[in-house]
């Protein structure tokens, strides 16, 4: 694994995860966006080889993100990983992401169960971690 794009509107969450990243695979870069659009354009861009989704993105929202990274042909193969509070996010917008997305996860996050869902979601797409 080279490269994982985290897509979430706080900066402080966004720092944490890409401190825990490097400490499990030092090797990778980790590439952040704040925004929904923002993270559209790196995701088209870097081509990495997860994305991790914030479920409660301002604006463009988190399940429209994920149905155009879906839909484009340069990113609809990247694992996507919905990480969020269930208080933050709407039953409709949870339902689709759920359907969207290749895994979910709410936070708080444990280390333990984002590094298991990376695992998981890069061995079914039959790429290495």
């Amino acid at each position: 694994m080279n490269s994982v794009l985290v897509i979430d509107h706080n900066a402080a969450t966004r720092t944490a995860l890409q401190k825990l990243l490097t400490l499990q695979w030092p090797h990778i870069a980790v590439i952040t966006a704040e925004t929904g659009p923002k993270g559209l354009h790196l995701a088209h861009e870097m081509q990495p080889d997860v994305i991790l989704l914030e479920s409660g993105l301002p604006g463009l929202d988190s399940y429209q993100t994920a149905k155009v990274l879906r839909h484009l042909p340069e990113t609809q193969f990247i694992p996507l990983i919905a990480i969020g509070q269930n208080q933050e996010t709407s039953n409709s917008q949870i339902n689709g992401l759920q359907n969207t997305c290749n895994a979910w996860l709410t936070g708080p996050i444990v280390p333990d169960d984002l590094v298991k869902a990376i695992t998981s979601v890069r061995t079914s797409s039959t790429l290495s971690v």
